[in-house]
């Protein structure tokens, strides 16, 4: 089974994308839908949603396996019980 999943290095706090990464945003504030890497250059990283619509990929991660399974990025707070965002998206289904 092929996925998205980010091919990444760490070198400090950097990471490195590549186009094709599906990728979340870090902060709550922002939208909790996916976002797929569409550009990337050693200055930029460009990110894309459903819509094709660009946004400048700062302040973002790669998705988890979880987040790609129910396709939104998992609340912070739901992070810590991957299994009961599985249970609460199976009831509201």
């Amino acid at each position: 089974m092929q996925t998205n999943l980010s091919n990444q290095t760490a070198e400090g706090n950097s990471q490195d994308f590549l186009v094709g990464d599906v990728v979340v945003y870090k902060s709550s504030l922002m939208t909790n839908e996916l976002r797929t890497v569409v550009y990337v250059s050693e200055e930029r990283i460009l990110i894309a949603d459903e819509d094709g619509r660009l946004a400048d990929g700062t302040n973002i991660r790669p998705a988890t396996p979880l987040e790609l399974q129910i396709k939104k990025r998992v609340l912070d707070d739901l992070a810590k019980y991957p299994a009961n965002a599985l249970i609460a998206k199976g009831e509201v289904s």
